[in-house]
């Protein structure tokens, strides 16, 4: 009998590929670069610092399909220090993929592994000249 739940994440996940996400460039350094189909997600993470206060610190996470992160024709994994980097019109933004203190820089979106979600802060933006 068909897993009806892993058809339907199959079926969001291409449909998510399909509609909702850009080609950006996903950066290894030392190693390489390439063009990678990713939608937006937003992350916020919760932190307690010293004193007790609570501070939601907001992620800009990105959703990838492991077929898409391919390297030399290898999976790769996601990894602290990898950039995703996005030029628009005005500016070049660069993401740095890290996750928060002891915490993993990916995890799987869904049970099926149909997905991942990169944890990225914004290490760097540039304004372009027109």
């Amino acid at each position: 009998m068909t897993d009806l739940f892993h058809s339907a994440a199959e079926w969001r996940a291409r449909q998510s590929r399909a509609h909702a996400s850009e080609v950006l460039r996903y950066e290894r350094p030392g190693v390489g670069s390439w063009d990678v189909p990713l939608t937006r997600a937003r992350g916020q993470h919760e932190v307690v610092g010293d004193d007790g206060v609570v501070e939601m610190i907001d992620r800009y996470d990105f959703l990838a399909s492991p077929e898409d992160l391919l390297l030399a024709a290898e999976p790769v994994e996601p990894r602290d220090g990898d950039l995703i980097v996005e030029v628009t019109a005005a500016e070049r933004i660069t993401y740095r993929v890290s996750g928060e203190t002891g915490q993993p820089c990916w995890r799987w979106c869904d049970a099926h592994r149909q997905k991942l979600r990169i944890h990225t802060k914004i290490f760097a933006r540039q304004g372009l000249e027109s």
